[in-house]
């Protein structure tokens, strides 16, 4: 399990760095996405996979979890790092999670065995 936190700057055109522990695990292809208390996910492209198959087969939702779902896939943006390991950042993504010149990059969390859930993923954060 990796634990960290990472401060880094947003640059003028919105990018910002990926700490180069996260970036073996973050292929091209994988997806940044609106995620709880104001923060933005990440997941590899298999974990973000299996996340969709997971909801596509639930047809009986709650109405609450419907909404989620929609707020989740609705803002989902896949990705890939440029030269320098830095990534976009969308603007509807940095006002969702009130990111103007800094961030900070934080990852805790392993998947449970047997488990489909994705593992906790890097978050984005205003500092």
């Amino acid at each position: 399990m990796f634990v960290g936190s990472y401060r880094h700057r947003l640059d003028s055109k919105g990018r910002v760095s990926v700490p180069a522990q996260f970036r073996r695990d973050l292929p091209d292809g994988s997806v940044i996405a609106i995620g709880p208390e104001g923060r933005l996910m990440v997941w590899p492209p298999d974990e973000w996979n299996a996340l969709e198959q997971r909801y596509r087969r639930t047809s009986d939702t709650p109405a609450e979890e419907r909404r989620l779902i929609r707020l989740l896939f609705g803002s989902a943006r896949r990705f890939e790092l440029d030269g320098q390991g830095r990534v976009l950042v969308a603007p509807e993504h940095r006002a969702f999670a009130q990111i103007r010149s800094r961030s900070s990059a934080k990852r805790c969390g392993t998947p449970t065995p047997g488990s489909s859930t994705p593992r906790r993923s890097p978050s984005c954060t205003t500092a």
